[in-house]
């Protein structure tokens, strides 16, 4: 008899598939509650996009229990993702909470990245009204991505970054140094209808002045008569500065940056390791 049932029992075995290989029931699932804090956000389950999503409508989706990766990005917001095991049965929340990057974290975000001997990196923030916009970034004619970004490979060299927001349109050089991130701040003016209506229109910043900087520099900026801005740049910094009238420029290391107004080229404004006191930039240097 126990002959018999052994047989049996083994005949059964034969035709039952392991316990892994058969078809999940609802006991192997659960669902995520997708929650965001603002609108138009991005939201990517395990690599696979699933749609816009709003502040206020909770997305519930039915997965198969296990770990999963859950990924929410907006435009000039600070991308996260999490990653959440999820229990048979069990319904489980995923709170976004969406912020804008400060600004510490959009000049040191790729600190952790390698970048090869040949390589180095810039990170492009593009303004409008000192505002960041999503602008679309292209470099050397080649579109990268919405700002704000990281390139973390690009070849040591002079490139052109251009930024495009709107109806809004402007391009810098920008210079990438070996291992180094550089930070390219973009500055979006209304375009004018004429010269001359750039010189005469009211309430415009008719004056542009950029600086890139090639030396460490201690810098101070009097814009139209205002309080001044001080400020310490490490070499190869980039940065826009814009007023009606007139700059009024201290610095304690007069060749150590180069300047260009509206365009035109001023170059340096000392010499290295010279102090330059109240040197005044106007419309008759153009």
């Amino acid at each position: 008899m126990f002959g018999k049932l052994s047989s049996s029992l083994v005949f059964i075995a034969l035709f039952i598939a392991p316990l892994d290989t058969l078809p999940q029931d609802d006991k192997s699932i659960g669902y995520l509650k997708i929650k965001v804090n603002l609108e138009s956000v991005q939201v990517f389950l395990d690599g696979e996009y699933l749609g816009f999503l709003n502040a206020n409508e909770p997305l519930i989706k039915e997965v198969r229990a296990g770990l999963h990766k859950v990924t929410a990005t907006k435009t000039a917001y600070k991308t996260q993702t999490k990653e959440v095991i999820l229990q048979a049965g069990q319904v489980k929340e995923v709170i976004f909470e969406i912020v804008k990057p400060a600004r510490w974290e959009i000049e040191k975000n790729v600190e952790s990245e390698l970048v090869k001997a040949e390589y180095g990196g810039l990170t492009v923030a593009v303004k409008r009204n000192g505002e960041l916009v999503p602008a679309k970034v292209f470099l050397d004619d080649v579109f990268a991505d919405i700002a704000p970004l990281t390139i973390n490979k690009a070849l040591v060299g002079k490139h052109s970054v251009r930024a495009e927001y709107e109806s809004l349109s402007r391009s810098q050089e920008a210079l990438v140094t070996r291992n180094e991130i550089s930070l390219v701040e973009i500055e979006l003016l209304a375009r004018s209808k004429g010269s001359e209506a750039a010189n005469t229109g009211s309430g415009a910043d008719n004056l542009v002045l950029e600086m890139v900087t090639t030396d460490s520099i201690w810098f101070s900026i009097v814009i139209d008569g205002k309080e001044s801005e001080e400020y310490l740049f490490p070499p190869l910094r980039q940065k826009i500065f814009t007023a009606k009238n007139e700059f009024s420029i201290t610095m304690g290391n007069g060749g150590g940056a180069r300047f260009k107004l509206n365009g035109k080229e001023l170059g340096v404004l000392g010499k290295r390791g010279a102090v330059v006191r109240n040197l005044v930039i106007n419309k008759s240097n153009l």
